[in-house]
């Protein structure tokens, strides 16, 4: 489980790293709005914190004070790419898009069930 948990981490700091430095770097992204920049950066800083409250609690093993730190910081860090996804969406949607809006509800609540499930009966 704290293989799964490390990997994971990894490849969302790298994940992180990476888009930010693209919506920050690349001359191409000129069209991007501000707000979505500003978002990114916050999940950026976000994701610093996460990595270092991981890597801290891990080093003091496991205080509930810390862990409980660490998993209100994982809310903050999903609060904040909400926020950037939000801040990259399109201002009106094609005709596509509004055909397929009203299954986005029940694949969203397939997945939580599904990823819920799958958590709680693997050991």
């Amino acid at each position: 489980m704290q293989f799964d948990h490390r990997v994971l981490a990894g490849l969302t700091a790298c994940g992180v790293g990476a888009l930010w430095a693209f919506l920050r770097l690349s001359p191409s992204v000129a069209a991007i709005p501000h707000r979505a920049k500003m978002a990114m950066d916050l999940v950026a800083a976000i994701t610093v914190a996460q990595v270092s409250l991981g890597v801290w609690t891990l080093l003091e093993m496991v205080p509930p004070h810390l862990g409980s730190a660490h998993q209100a910081n994982a809310l903050n860090l999903f609060t904040a790419v909400l926020w950037t996804l939000h801040a990259l969406r399109p201002s009106m949607p094609g005709p596509r898009a509004a055909s397929l809006s009203r299954f986005v509800t029940p694949a969203a609540i397939t997945g939580v069930l599904g990823i819920g499930v799958a958590v709680t009966t693997n050991n």
